[in-house]
């Protein structure tokens, strides 16, 4: 039985690095660090450096470790919505890692959901939570949703060709039922 050597969750691609050594590992994890501090720099978004963020797409056999914390956020209708990424590296099965990351959607400074969905249907059914009439929430309702989609899209963008920069680029291109997986290099 074999299994898939890469794991990866939001990336439409796996960005591969395969360090030689641990010393070359930092090196790759510094390089990037400086990317995402020099494109916070030029205000493309905010970037915590940071190593020990919780996971939630963790797994046993592919374990992971955060890199820090991209996020961008915005007030509407006096409520603080905020989309934050978290950039990781993820070791391959056999050999190798790869990037990809986790993403968060924050209300309030507060409530942590999993998409934008969730935070609609908070807004929604929870409004007198947040001094807002249902009203007024099912008017704003559509803009709220693609103001936070053109968002979440820009940072995607914006981390995805920052691993670009720092990765080779692989496409799964078959997987069979005994685990096993072909990858083809794109660039």
């Amino acid at each position: 039985m074999a299994t898939s050597n890469f794991h990866n969750e939001n990336t439409d691609r796996i960005y591969v690095i395969d360090p030689q050594d641990e010393f070359e590992y930092e090196s790759i994890l510094e390089n990037i660090k400086i990317d995402f501090k020099n494109a916070d720099k030029a205000g493309k978004f905010e970037f915590i450096e940071d190593d020990e963020i919780h996971l939630d797409t963790e797994l046993r056999s592919y374990p992971a470790t955060s890199i820090g914390r991209v996020y961008k956020s915005f007030n509407f209708l006096g409520i603080e919505f905020e989309i934050q990424i978290v950039p990781l590296t993820r070791s391959g099965y056999y050999e190798a890692g790869n990037f990809d990351y986790e993403i968060k959607y924050i209300l309030n400074n507060n409530e942590t959901f999993s998409d934008i969905d969730g935070i609609l249907y908070d807004l929604e059914h929870y409004s007198e939570d947040y001094d807002l009439n249902k009203g007024l929430i099912a008017i704003h309702e559509d803009n709220l949703k693609k103001r936070l989609e053109d968002l979440e899209k820009d940072l995607r963008e914006k981390v995805e060709n920052i691993f670009e920069d720092n990765s080779d680029q692989y496409k799964q291109i078959a997987s069979f039922s005994n685990g096993e997986t072909f990858y083809k290099k794109i660039s």
